[in-house]
């Protein structure tokens, strides 16, 4: 069985956390909270709800936050690591499929979005995604 760390980066995220705790609590996979800095609760209750909590002194970002997680991975053994938004939007449920796709091919990254199938929402963030996923299909990149 491979090894899999989920790397949940979480600032001011105290309201959220705990349903997406108890979500990851009911699959088999490791994962760590990456306190971003939080002013709020967000370290101590995860720390309640018995997660593995590495707090950051002052808030880094998304990018310094999954940095520290994937440190944290490649120092304790995992073979893979994935992050999963503290506030719920990603559904455990395509761990397995991501983990048989990445398994399957020779691949050094795997990138996942909700709006494969379906359309996207008109707005500017999907219009940078739109952009993203051009810039990452592209053969010489």
């Amino acid at each position: 069985m491979v090894k899999l760390l989920l790397i949940v980066p979480a600032f001011n995220e105290e309201e959220c956390l705990p349903s997406t705790i108890q979500l990851l609590n009911s699959y088999p996979y490791d994962y760590v909270i990456i306190n971003d800095g939080s002013a709020d609760r967000t370290e101590d209750i995860a720390k309640d709800y018995g997660a593995r909590v590495i707090s950051l002194p002052f808030n880094q970002g998304l990018s310094g936050a999954f940095t520290t997680g994937m440190r944290y991975a490649l120092s304790n053994g995992y073979d893979y690591a994935l992050q999963f938004d503290a506030d719920g939007q990603h559904l455990p449920e395509y761990i397995e499929p991501m983990l048989k796709k990445i398994s399957q091919s020779d691949l050094d990254i795997l990138v996942g979005s909700r709006f494969v199938n379906s359309p996207m929402p008109k707005s500017m963030r999907s219009f940078g995604s739109l952009i993203i996923r051009y810039m990452l299909t592209k053969q010489n990149i």
